[in-house]
Parts: C-alpha cells; structure tokens; sequence
C-alpha cells in the first residue's frame, strides 16, 4: 500500500510541475493575483483607464501659436495633462514591481 500512494503521490507531483512548467490556466468569475494588500489585476485595469484617458488627451489635443507656413508649433496645450498621466503610468509599475517575482 505504501508503494502505491508514494506512486500516486510521485505521479501527482510530476503532473504538476508538468503542468507549472507549461502553462497555468487560473479561471474563475472573481480572480486575485498578488500580494495581500494588490491585486495585479486591477492594477491592469486602472492602467488601461489610464492608457484610454491618455488617448483620448492626445486625439484631441490643441497647439497654441500655430501660424501658416512652415513655422514649428509650441507644445501641446494639454502637455500638463499628457505628462500626468505618464506619471500614473510610472506608478502602477511601480505597484507591480513590488508584487512581481524576479
């Protein structure tokens, strides 16, 4: 009998380390990856909030002091805007990092 479970015990270990090496699949309705106090997950959808305000900044963003002819143009006007929402950007990775294995 001990020769048995150790054989169950053996298959299911290799079975999972098989399985870990090739792929994960992790399904449920409600799903957290992380650390206790941050769920990967909504940091990936408060950065896609973030990359979607930030597109929707630059379709339609102004230039001031746009004269005819071939003149350059000054910054954007909403450049402040622009620049804060890299900053967001910068820390949810920051957020990531810290629950991120390397």
């Amino acid at each position: 009998m001990t020769t048995t479970v150790g054989s169950v015990l053996e298959n299911s270990r290799d079975y999972i380390i098989n399985a870990l090496i090739n792929y994960q699949r992790l399904q449920a309705p409600k799903t957290w990856i992380g650390s206790k106090e941050e769920n990967v997950l909504i940091l990936l959808s408060e950065l896609m909030q973030v990359v979607k305000e930030l597109a929707d900044t630059l379709a339609t963003h102004t230039h001031s002091g746009v004269v005819a002819g071939p003149a350059t143009t000054k910054g954007p006007v909403q450049a402040s805007v622009i620049t804060e929402h890299g900053v967001d950007s910068g820390d949810f990775k920051i957020r990531v990092d810290v629950v991120t294995k390397r």
